[in-house]
């Protein structure tokens, strides 16, 4: 996201400024000066998700400046990403997945036996809103915007718990 681009590029400033006491001509930024900077995000407890998340923002950052020619070539094109630990949340479902289990709905609405008819519907709009998890299962009846035909995300309290959107900001 743009917030996130900022903020590495920010503190990237920020600590070529605090490293070298000034702020350098961009050719005078090498690759050890970024290894030291990654390096540090580690040593500050960040997990190596986020540090590569950084390598791959300065990355883009230092291809404009080539292709720009304002720097020969990228500092930061040979510093390699780290290994990340398996995350501990499950694995999102593939194209095909999705595709099977929406096939299944939608045999399943049709089946004149069966009492509920919309799970189609619901799942078909998670998928393809891009809705999290959290986001579904804390929506209230008024997120439900149905003469504008939306939904309504934003960070609630419920029961004294506070559940967020993934980037803190309302949306529809």
């Amino acid at each position: 996201s743009f917030t996130a681009y900022k903020a590495t590029v920010s503190e990237f400033k920020h600590f070529v400024v605090f490293r070298l006491g000034r702020m350098p001509k961009i050719q005078e930024i090498d690759k050890p000066l970024v290894e030291a900077y990654l390096q540090g995000l580690l040593d500050k407890g960040l997990n190596p998700h986020t540090r590569n998340d950084r390598r791959n923002i300065l990355t883009n950052l230092f291809i404009y400046a080539v292709d720009n020619n304002w720097l020969l070539k990228n500092p930061v094109e040979k510093i390699k990403k780290i290994p990340e630990p398996d995350s501990d949340y499950p694995k999102p479902l593939s194209g095909e997945e999705v595709t099977k289990i929406l096939n299944y709905l939608k045999k399943l609405k049709n089946d004149k036996s069966y009492q509920i008819k919309c799970y189609y519907e619901i799942m078909a709009l998670v998928y393809y809103a891009g809705l999290r998890i959290s986001e579904v299962t804390h929506l209230l009846k008024t997120d439900l915007d149905f003469p504008l035909c939306r939904i309504n995300l934003h960070n609630k309290t419920i029961d004294k718990e506070t559940y967020r959107t993934k980037t803190g900001k309302n949306w529809h």
